[in-house]
């Protein structure tokens, strides 16, 4: 976030002297990068909403308890991921289980 303060300070200059009514003098490798950098921060911040959007809608699925304990059973896994996975799929056992099963990388359920 500093970076984003600096950047605004830099486009601040731009306005020049007032007492003495001096033009600026504009350095546009500066102007770039103050540019650059503004639009960086402004697509962080999107995404970081998109997020934070994503996650207040995954933590308003309830699941059943006997779900996640069997994900967490089946997968070894811990019962918070196997609630997250639940969540991802709204809930749905089934095609919560069918994702971890076809998952490459992933270990087969346990026998």
């Amino acid at each position: 976030m500093a970076k984003a303060t600096d950047a605004k300070k830099d486009l601040n200059k731009l306005d020049g002297d007032e007492d003495t009514g001096a033009q600026p003098t504009v350095d546009s490798s500066k102007l770039s990068g103050a540019f650059s950098q503004l639009a960086t921060d402004e697509k962080q911040s999107e995404e970081e909403k998109a997020r934070f959007e994503r996650e207040k809608k995954l933590a308003a699925i309830k699941c059943d308890r006997g779900d996640i304990e069997l994900v967490a059973a089946q997968f070894e896994l811990d019962p918070k991921v196997a609630q997250r996975r639940l969540q991802e799929h709204d809930a749905n056992l089934k095609e919560t289980l069918l994702t971890l099963i076809h998952e490459p990388g992933k270990p087969k359920p346990s026998t």
